[in-house]
């Protein structure tokens, strides 16, 4: 019995910092694009709680595609034409994808995401995961609802905002656990 004890806390001791370092050294380099509607605006607010959320965890690369610069707007170019563009520039080089579906918000732009996120090669997509807000999940289409079983995505169910973290930091750590077992990385 002690000497189980003794190993464990040599293990605790001399490797726990070690995979502790290691662990945030990955966190850091995955790239977490959230994906959902922006208006009304307190459904933007609950976005951008769920990016603090992830980053407080050691995720420091989760965005939202509004806060990424590139790529630059083209003269002459529509705002919903830079706003497509961009949401496809960003789709394609994230390693994990979060699409978000609230109740409240406009969620035709996260849909079309959605799909576009089906269609698209990407070699280098760890994790996507679609969350839906549990009071409303029968009112979406069934697209919406069908396309990440075919797709084979983890579909989540939320309640809350601190449920919807918990269950984005679950997706991400698998992410993670991906991430370890590939060595290209």
């Amino acid at each position: 019995m002690i000497d189980g004890m003794l190993q464990r806390d040599i293990f605790s001791t001399r490797y726990q910092p070690r995979i502790q370092h290691s662990l945030l050294n990955l966190k850091n380099r995955l790239f977490i694009l959230i994906l959902g509607a922006y208006f009304p605006t307190d459904v933007q607010d609950r976005l951008i709680r769920l990016k603090s959320c992830l980053q407080k965890e050691g995720y420091s690369n989760a965005f939202l595609v509004k806060d990424l610069s590139d790529p630059p707007k083209e003269p002459g170019e529509e705002d919903d034409e830079y706003i497509a563009r961009k949401s496809h520039f960003w789709l394609g080089r994230a390693n994990v994808l979060l699409f978000i579906f609230f109740c409240k918000g406009k969620n035709e732009g996260v849909a079309t995401e959605l799909g576009l996120a089906t269609e698209m090669l990407q070699p280098r997509l760890v994790k996507r995961a679609v969350f839906y807000e549990e009071r409303c999940v029968k009112k979406l289409s069934r697209m919406i609802t069908g396309i990440p079983k075919l797709a084979l995505m983890d579909q989540y169910y939320f309640s809350n905002d601190d449920t919807l973290c918990r269950k984005a930091r679950t997706a991400c750590f698998q992410a993670l656990h991906s991430l370890f077992s590939v060595s290209t990385w």
